[in-house]
C-alpha cells in the first residue's frame, strides 16, 4: 500500500490555502477539538479513520506524529483549537492535509438549537453502515441550503434535522441527536445511515444509552433533546421549529459537565 504524502499542514496563517473538499477527491474527513494537552479523543478518531479508509501503516505514524506536537500550536490562543484532518486522493494520488485554526466555543449554539427538519432525505439503498464520515459532503450541502437566509453555520441557532426515507430521525447536519425519556438516554440507530460520530461513541461507551427508532413523534415526546458532537460536546437542544419546546436541561447538563470535567480539562 502506498505511504499518502502530507500535501499541507496548516495553521490559522495558511489555512485558505488548502484545495477544497471537491478538489481533494474521495476520502475520510475527520473533525477533532484540540486541547492544550492534545487531542482528548484521538484513540477513537484513530479508530474511526482506520474502520472507514484504507490507511498505510507508514502514513498513520506521520499523522499521529504532527498530531502529538499540535499542543504548541495553540499554546497562545486561550481557546481550544479546531482541527480538520483529510485522507484520500488529489491528482489521482494518496494524501492527507491537517488544518488547525482557534475554535471559539462561545457562539448562539451555547444557549441551545432550534431543530429545523430538512425535506432532504436519507435515500433507501444508500447504506452507509460503518458510520463514516466522509469528504462527499454534497447530501449534507443540499440539506444545509434549505436553512434559507443564513449560512447555516454555528453562528446561527438553527440546525437541519436529518430524515430517513421512511421519517425516522437519524442525526442533524454536524451533530448525533440524544433523547432523554423514562429515565434513560436514547440515540438514534445508526444501522445504514449516518455518520456514528466519535463524542457520541465516547458517551456510549460510559453511559447506559439506548439505541433505537426514533420517529418525530419520538422526539417530541422526550423531556429533553440535546446534540453531541467532537467539537462541543453536548449542545442543548431548545425547539423543534414549529412542533415542540424544551426547556428542560438537568441531565443535559450533568453530560455536559461530566465532559468538562474528564475531556476539557
Amino acid at each position: 500500500m502506498k505511504q499518502a504524502q502530507a500535501i499541507y499542514f496548516a495553521n490559522r496563517e495558511r489555512v485558505d490555502q488548502l484545495p477544497a473538499d471537491a478538489d481533494f477527491g474521495p476520502g475520510a474527513l475527520e473533525t477533532m477539538r484540540l486541547e492544550a494537552n492534545g487531542i482528548p479523543l484521538w484513540s477513537l478518531h484513530r479508530a474511526r479513520l482506520l474502520r472507514c479508509s484504507a490507511i498505510a501503516p507508514e502514513t498513520l505514524v506521520a499523522i499521529e506524529t504532527v498530531i502529538q506536537s499540535l499542543s504548541n500550536t495553540c499554546s497562545g490562543w486561550h481557546t481550544a483549537g479546531r482541527v480538520r484532518l483529510r485522507l484520500g486522493r488529489r491528482a489521482g494520488q494518496p494524501g492527507w492535509d491537517l488544518s488547525v485554526v482557534p475554535f471559539d466555543p462561545g457562539t448562539l449554539w451555547q444557549d441551545g438549537v432550534s431543530l429545523v427538519p430538512c425535506t432532504t432525505a436519507f435515500p433507501r439503498g444508500q447504506d452507509n453502515h460503518r458510520g463514516c464520515k466522509t469528504l462527499d459532503r454534497a447530501f449534507y450541502q443540499r440539506a444545509a441550503a434549505e436553512l434559507t437566509g443564513s449560512a447555516s453555520g454555528e453562528s446561527d441557532s438553527r440546525e437541519g434535522l436529518l430524515l430517513d426515507a421512511d421519517g425516522n430521525v437519524i442525526e442533524t447536519l454536524r451533530c448525533n441527536l440524544l433523547l432523554w425519556r423514562a429515565g434513560r438516554w436514547v440515540t438514534p440507530k445508526l444501522e445504514r445511515h449516518g455518520v456514528r460520530g466519535v463524542m457520541r461513541d465516547w458517551l456510549l461507551q460510559r453511559l447506559p444509552i439506548a439505541e433505537a427508532t426514533v420517529s418525530l413523534e419520538m422526539l417530541c415526546r422526550a423531556e429533553e433533546v440535546a446534540l453531541c458532537n467532537s467539537l462541543r460536546g453536548v449542545i442543548p437542544v431548545v425547539s423543534l421549529e414549529g412542533s415542540q419546546t424544551w426547556s428542560r436541561r438537568r441531565e443535559t447538563a450533568s453530560l455536559q459537565k461530566r465532559i468538562a470535567d474528564v475531556l476539557w480539562k
